[in-house]
């Protein structure tokens, strides 16, 4: 095998290998002293869990009325700026498990639309109970996103992004969940993350990550660095 050759296939098992450590690390992580959690996957069925990856207002035990900021990510091993906003997220009629998503994606300066699913796989909910109102838990599943680019002749599919996600929830009592945002006084907080991969129409993949407040992978500084209000109109 010619070395440009080789050294291209050792490059991209390389990726693929810290690709499948990063996903089994995600759908099984479970943070240091992180309580004991049951079983809540069947309970979560009954909720419309869309609000929780859309923008809005979150709850964050410090002040009322806080806007969740857009979330912050990176591709590619060189940790390039990744941008994505969801405009829609709504749940399946026929799967209480799946939801339907539609926005805008950014990297390297292009603009992209994106659709596809999020599928829940497994819920928890924590045992302990430090709130007086609010019962803390998440949610793991998976995530297929397909970009497509506007051009002349029509619509052109660019690349596919594909992974797993976890995204924490507060359950308000036979009423309702909402954005967990009660540790956000924390430097280290982070919700809604999203670890996988990007891979281009022509077969190439990257590493690409994102979620709210930093991106798996991502510290806080490099966060805050990589934001653009309204890239997306």
């Amino acid at each position: 095998m010619p070395e440009s050759r080789r050294k291209s296939f050792l490059k991209k098992m390389s990726i693929r290998s810290l690709l499948l450590f990063s996903m089994l690390t995600l759908s099984s992580y479970k943070p240091q002293g992180e309580p004991p959690a049951m079983d809540f996957t069947d309970f979560i069925s009954r909720f419309d869990l869309s609000k929780l990856w859309l923008p809005g207002k979150i709850i964050t035990g410090i002040k009322k009325d806080t806007l969740r900021p857009e979330p912050t990510g990176f591709i590619d091993s060189s940790h390039a700026p990744f941008y994505i906003h969801l405009l829609t997220v709504y749940k399946s009629n026929e799967n209480p498990f799946l939801y339907y998503a539609y926005g805008k994606a950014m990297a390297y300066g292009a603009v992209m639309t994106v659709e596809g699913t999020f599928t829940v796989k497994e819920a928890k909910l924590y045992e302990e109970n430090t709130n007086p109102k609010y019962r803390q838990g998440y949610v793991t599943g998976e995530y297929d996103l397909r970009e497509t680019v506007k051009e002349k002749k029509g619509d052109t599919q660019a690349g596919e992004l594909s992974g797993h996600f976890r995204t924490n929830f507060l359950w308000e009592d036979q009423y309702d969940v909402y954005y967990d945002a009660l540790g956000i006084a924390n430097d280290s907080f982070s919700n809604n993350q999203f670890e996988g991969s990007w891979i281009g129409a022509g077969g190439m993949e990257k590493l690409c990550n994102w979620g709210d407040f930093k991106a798996p992978g991502q510290n806080a500084s490099d966060s805050r660095k990589t934001r653009i209000a309204g890239w997306w109109e």
